[in-house]
């Protein structure tokens, strides 16, 4: 039972860690997009870290967690689950 415990709850820690590093490179791929069709934007991870912060708040960059959260509870803790079970098992 440990394994699907402890596999959920890193799961979840990695999640909380990448959502706004993907935030932010989710966003320099549209400020790209943008700027190749001519606008005036800023394609540097600062400025536009910047601009969000301005925006939407610090909370911002953990719009969309409950899902990555809720995938982590049921995807991430069955797999490592039943990979260490399995693992277990054929060691034997």
């Amino acid at each position: 039972m440990k394994n699907y415990i402890f596999g959920g709850f890193g799961g979840i820690i990695a999640t909380c860690i990448v959502q706004p590093i993907d935030i932010m490179k989710t966003r320099i791929q549209i400020a790209s997009q943008q700027a190749a069709l001519g606008k005036n934007v800023s394609t540097r991870p600062l400025d536009i870290c910047k601009e969000i912060v301005k925006d939407k708040g610090f909370k911002a960059f953990y719009a969309g967690l409950g899902g990555g959260v809720l995938r982590q509870i049921t995807y991430g803790t069955v797999r490592m689950g039943v990979y260490n079970s399995l693992e277990e098992r054929y060691k034997r």
